[in-house]
């Protein structure tokens, strides 16, 4: 079995809360060059965060300051998580509200 399919079939047993160090991680993602980090384990910090957040482990102050490397990020594997998050979010706030709306 290849690592990477190793890797991902245990991230997807379970989310990781880094705790505090989610705004380091972040700054990390938030430099220039975030490519060092393989699109994979960008993938699973995003929807790590996501599921955090939604169990209430992780503001979501905390998960959007912390995604904000997505403005930069052109990965399917970054951003697949992303939208799945923002879509579950969206259905809970509802479409015509004003925060579905903007």
């Amino acid at each position: 079995m290849p690592n990477v399919y190793l890797h991902f079939l245990i991230y997807r047993i379970l989310s990781v809360n880094y705790e505090n160090l989610w705004e380091s991680i972040g700054e990390a993602l938030n430099t220039t060059n975030f490519s060092n980090i393989p699109d994979v384990n960008r993938a699973a910090l995003v929807d790590d965060g996501f599921h955090l957040a939604r169990s209430g482990l992780l503001a979501y102050n905390r998960l959007f300051n912390f995604i904000t490397f997505l403005a930069n990020d052109t990965s399917y594997y970054s951003w697949s998580p992303a939208i799945n998050g923002y879509n579950f979010l969206l259905r809970r706030v509802g479409l015509e509200t004003p925060i579905g709306q903007s």
